[in-house]
């Protein structure tokens, strides 16, 4: 019953821990959302495999396999607490609110055990309590908390303090449990988080600062050593196989250490311009630019701990040193200096490789800061100070609290802090990319000119590769990715520059077979292949590569294609090496839809689609596997999972469009692409789509339309996409109904250029070629372009459509134009008799016996080059038409010899004369007089 007090209180404290928290954090959990920060690893489609094998399998032990990472990192405290999470949400769905509450109930009981601990070191209830509520609304912490993927920094603290009072407690009353315990809650922490290690320096000086105890109160400090020891150097070696451990020496290290401490402890103190992720070169520059006043500052507090540590201590009630009565000093001290040691590793499990900056490494910190702020001052009113200071900073958590509330407002909150974040600018650009393209580009152009690293260049180059391909510009997507792998050659050689290198090759080998460049495609393919030649995508993409080469031009190849083998030994080696692997389920889904096996593609397109739900080529070929066997409703649905699940897909939405109106649903095509202009006006692939819909709904009745809806429609058209070849046919054909041919063809024309396969098109302009022609032919001032129409009309063959009237009517002014220029070079006029055979030639030149006339009158104008190639065109269609063409070869003779070439006028002459066509006699003796001359 003594202890019913105790316990009463220790209740009131939680409760009282609980709802500060609900107050700070409650309002922002409602309306969260995930975000693009590794949430993607954890919830919604998690992107790693031993989540899902846990869940679709049942299969826990993924999650607890050493050789099976996550995020490069083996924590399976954390990730089965995040999997606990995810589990529930798919069964319950509940979204993002589950885990967010979770993480905050988390984050109160560690508040909570933060106050235990400092009763143990000698805090009084209202002090420990204050110092709790201060860590608990803390801005610093907020990130932890709010953003759900740092579920472990929440876990690594929990069972930190808990490890460290099971140490309080062997100081205070030695006992075997005590040991246990400590060494539990150390390899909970430890395997939450690397960061954890702080305890080898942590549960020593807890240790010491209990008093009493004789020697037993050690007795818990070696295997939490020893932990932390064996702990570190597996995530050390896990860092280092995954290619995140980087190799800093030293002595670069050694001069950021101070810069990073003041940094540390001035957001700890002072936390003012948070940022989620702060750049790393510009971060380690401020560590340096100010290494003397940053020692200075670091010795300062040194020197102040040294000092208050000096002072005697009067022990407070259960053993501790920093309660009341003149310890205060001392117990502030303590605080400091804990908040120093366990600033330490910084964020890696052994002394940094690199040292960054992270408001989530401050987690392990704050409580000894909070510390040392209530016992600086005897008695409780250190602890009324700071529970006077959790006001001002639960209004701040507050506001912190609501930059995690989207991808959208963290980045931005992010970009406020530091505008010259590239990888802000890069995740900002994801969050905004289905709302607002064009300013997504802009963020990562930005992003590109900003980045200080090159990695961060090749994610930005790949990202604008990935715009810049959806929205159909390919020379400019292939311009990116091969900056993106010139960027990959500044990396230092190891599995970091390894994997990029072989992600911005495949990218561009991708845009280059959509530009149909295959050679260089195969050049890129190679590269990646000799990169990585086992890689499941490599070896994908070379079976991609194998069905380009043998499918025909439909995209088919024979069930029993040699090619098939071969691409089916590489997808079966990439399968077996990773089942769930996205370009190997999709590279094999492809073949078997070309091989006419529609139920395996459609099998191993849903396998790609679980791979990776956020990718939208899965998607794409399901609508198009569907829209091939005419089931419009399945691509439909197919459509709108790609549009709810992945990244914009402007494909996608041609496709939804062609599903609704392959059932008829023209209208609400319609509507749906006028809904998502009105959004994103800009979006070229919806502005396609939309033009594509409307002409599907004039077409069948264009005939039957009025000119002026016409060519409103032909204006909305050409507005939504000004390449279009059908805007101009709308308008053509309005002209048309008009009258006004001149400007009908004018947009024929252009429409036949931009579509040079549409019947339409070319039925319309030979029609309209052939009226323009009788319209003209009716003034005589005229006939000469009435005859170059009907020239035209003739020359465009349009099927079905009957030229012999037009023919008939170019050749009787054939007749009478050739009788012109016969009267013309008999009248030695041959500068007209040139005119008129040339004429002839333009309007019906199948007459070839124009090219003799021809030849002719230019040998009589002197022009015996040309005369001779008018005689070897008329020797030609002469031979084309089997008829006699002795003449051309007799004129062809004598103009050589004028020319002075004998020997070849005597070659050509016996050519002819050793095997003639139908000749008349006296044309052959004359040739063969004249060869023998």
């Amino acid at each position: 019953m003594r202890n019913n007090p105790e316990i009463l209180a220790g209740l009131a404290s939680l409760i009282a821990l609980l709802a500060l928290g609900a107050l700070v954090f409650a309002p922002g959990i409602a309306s969260a959302e995930f975000l693009n920060f590794d949430d993607n690893l954890f919830f919604v489609e998690p992107d790693n495999a031993p989540f899902r094998a846990a869940y679709d399998d049942g299969d826990l032990g993924a999650l607890l396999d050493p050789s099976r990472t996550i995020a490069n990192a083996y924590l399976p405290v954390s990730h089965l607490s995040l999997w606990f999470d995810y589990a529930m949400g798919r069964q319950l769905g509940l979204g993002a609110a589950l885990p967010r509450w979770h993480s905050l109930i988390l984050h109160v009981l560690a508040a909570f055990a933060l106050a235990r601990l400092l009763g143990r070191l000698g805090l009084a209830r209202l002090p420990a309590t204050a110092a709790a509520a201060v860590f608990l609304v803390h801005p610093a912490v907020v990130e932890s908390v709010a953003w759900v993927s740092s579920r472990k920094d929440v876990l690594c603290g929990l069972f930190s303090f808990m490890c460290l009072s099971a140490v309080a407690d062997q100081a205070r009353r030695p006992a075997w449990s005590n040991v246990v315990m400590a060494a539990i809650w150390a390899s909970l922490a430890l395997y939450s988080k690397g960061t954890a290690v702080v305890l080898l320096l942590l549960a020593p000086v807890v240790a010491a600062l209990i008093g009493g105890g004789g020697k037993g109160r050690w007795l818990a400090i070696p295997p939490v050593v020893c932990l932390v020891v064996a702990a570190g150097l597996h995530h050390t070696a896990i860092a280092a196989g995954q290619g995140t451990l980087q190799e800093t020496s030293v002595a670069d290290r050694l001069v950021q250490v101070p810069g990073a401490l003041a940094h540390y402890l001035r957001v700890t103190f002072w936390p003012h311009d948070l940022n989620v992720l702060y750049p790393e070169v510009v971060t380690i520059d401020k560590f340096t630019s100010n290494l003397w006043v940053s020692c200075a500052a670091l010795v300062g507090a040194l020197g102040v701990v040294l000092v208050a540590c000096r002072r005697r201590a009067q022990a407070a009630p259960g053993g501790g040193v920093v309660g009341v009565d003149g310890g205060g000093r001392r117990g502030a001290a303590a605080g400091v200096a804990m908040a120093m040691l366990a600033l330490a590793p910084f964020n890696t499990a052994w002394p940094a490789s690199s040292i960054a900056a992270a408001d989530r490494y401050l987690y392990l910190v704050v409580p000894w800061a909070a510390m040392a702020l209530v016992a600086a001052l005897p008695g409780p009113r250190g602890g009324w100070v700071a529970l006077a200071l959790v006001l001002p900073l639960s209004w701040c958590s507050a506001d912190r609290v609501g930059d995690f509330s989207s991808s959208r407002a963290l980045w931005e909150s992010s970009l406020d802090a530091e505008p010259s974040n590239a990888v802000a600018r890069i995740n900002l650009g994801m969050a905004v990319l289905r709302r607002d393209p064009d300013r997504a580009r802009s963020l990562v152009e930005a992003a590109v000119t900003d980045a200080r690293l090159p990695q961060h260049r090749v994610r930005a180059e790949v990202f604008l590769r990935d715009l810049a391909w959806r929205d159909g510009r390919f020379e400019e997507a292939s311009l990116h990715a091969e900056r993106a792998c010139a960027a990959v050659e500044a990396l230092p050689e190891g599995p970091v520059r390894q994997g990029l290198a072989l992600v911005a090759r495949l990218k561009l080998a991708t845009v280059l077979l959509l530009r149909g460049e295959d050679d260089a495609a195969r050049r890129a393919v190679a590269v990646a292949a000799k990169i990585a030649p086992g890689d499941p995508a490599v070896l994908a993409y070379r079976a991609s590569m194998m069905l380009r080469d043998a499918a025909d031009p439909a995209g088919r190849v024979a069930v029993d294609a040699p090619a098939w083998r071969g691409a089916r030994d590489l997808l079966d080696q990439a399968l077996e090496a990773s089942p769930e692997h996205f370009e190997a389920n999709l590279a094999r889904a492809r073949w078997d839809r070309a091989r006419g096996a529609w139920m395996s593609a459609l099998r191993y397109l849903r396998r790609a689609r679980a791979a990776d739900p956020s990718r939208p080529e899965s998607y794409l070929a399901e609508c198009e596997l569907f829209l091939e066997n005419d089931d419009y409703a399945a691509a439909e649905t197919a459509a709108r999972q790609g549009l709810a699940s992945a990244v914009h897909e402007p494909n996608l939405l041609v496709r939804l469009g062609q599903s609704l109106a392959g059932q008829g649903r023209l209208d609400d095509a319609r509507e749906h692409y006028q809904r998502f202009l009105a959004e994103r006006p800009g979006d070229l692939g919806a502005r396609r789509a939309l033009a594509a819909v409307l002409v599907a709904e004039i077409k069948p009745s264009m005939f039957q339309e009025s000119p002026e809806a016409l060519e409103q429609a032909a204006r909305r058209i050409h507005d939504l996409e000004p390449e279009n070849g059908h805007a101009w046919l709308f308008r053509g054909l309005a002209e048309r109904m008009r009258r006004k041919l001149a400007a009908a063809l004018v947009c024929f024309e252009r429409a036949r250029a931009a579509a040079p396969d549409s019947e339409d098109a070319l039925d319309l302009l030979a029609k309209t070629h052939r009226d323009r022609g009788y319209e003209l032919l009716r003034d005589p001032q005229t006939t000469s372009s009435a005859l170059d129409h009907f020239r035209a009309f003739v020359d465009l063959n349009a099927p079905g459509v009957d030229t012999r009237a037009a023919v008939d009517v170019l050749r009787s002014h054939w007749l009478r134009i050739e009788k012109i220029g016969t009267e013309a070079f008999r009248e030695d006029d041959f500068e007209a008799a040139e005119r008129a055979f040339r004429r002839c030639l333009e309007i019906v030149p199948e007459q070839t016996s124009a090219h003799l006339q021809l030849g002719l009158a230019l040998l009589e104008l002197g022009d015996q080059e040309e005369a001779l190639a008018s005689f070897e065109a008329a020797e030609r269609g002469q031979r084309d038409s089997r008829l006699d063409a002795s003449m051309p070869v007799l004129y062809q003779v004598l103009t050589l010899q004028r020319l002075g070439r004998a020997d070849e006028a005597r070659q050509r002459g016996q050519k002819f004369l050793d095997d003639p066509t139908p000749a008349r006699p006296q044309v052959i003796a004359r040739i063969r007089e004249a060869i023998s001359s």
